[in-house]
This record gives C-alpha cells, sequence and structure tokens, in this order.
C-alpha cells in the first residue's frame, strides 16, 4: 500500500513537472528495485522448500541483472540530462 502511495505522489509530481520529480524517481526506483528483489528471493527460497524435487538449473535466469540496469541507466539519465533539469522547473 505504500509503495502505491509512493507511486502515485511520485506521478504526480512527474507531471507537475515539480523540481522534486527527478529525486523522487530516483527514490522510487530504488524502493522497486530493492523490493523486487527481495520478493524474488523469498519466492526462490518457497520455491526451494515447497518443491525440492525440481532442479534448479532448468530455470531461466532471474530479470534482477536487467532490472537493475534498468534502473542504474534511468537514474544516471534523471541526475544528468540538462533536458530533465530544462523540464523540472517549478
Amino acid at each position: 500500500m505504500i509503495g502505491v502511495a509512493f507511486s502515485i505522489c511520485v506521478g504526480w509530481t512527474f507531471f507537475a513537472k515539480s523540481k522534486r520529480a527527478p529525486k523522487l524517481y530516483v527514490a522510487h526506483m530504488a524502493f522497486a528495485c530493492t523490493l523486487y528483489v527481495l520478493e524474488d528471493q523469498l519466492a526462490q527460497h518457497l520455491h526451494h522448500l515447497i518443491a525440492p524435487i525440481f532442479d534448479s538449473h532448468d530455470k531461466l535466469p532471474s530479470l534482477n541483472s536487467i532490472l537493475l540496469l534498468e534502473a542504474g541507466l534511468w537514474t544516471w539519465y534523471f541526475q544528468a540530462a540538462k533536458r530533465v533539469k530544462n523540464t523540472f522547473t517549478r
């Protein structure tokens, strides 16, 4: 529930072109990535407890690395781009 409220707050500041929007977006990405990684680890742990007969080598690679790469690129863009600094001025 906190994540939904935070997402709404970030969206509101983003569309209002507030100066706080880039920093809130970066914080939102960090929060979302942390939550996703923790949920993924919990799911893997529960999977090994519930179904130990499956071989762990047969599963597809996790999306954690792609998610973290995407978050890193967007964070860099929001902090370094002149376009972002010129857009969020209110």
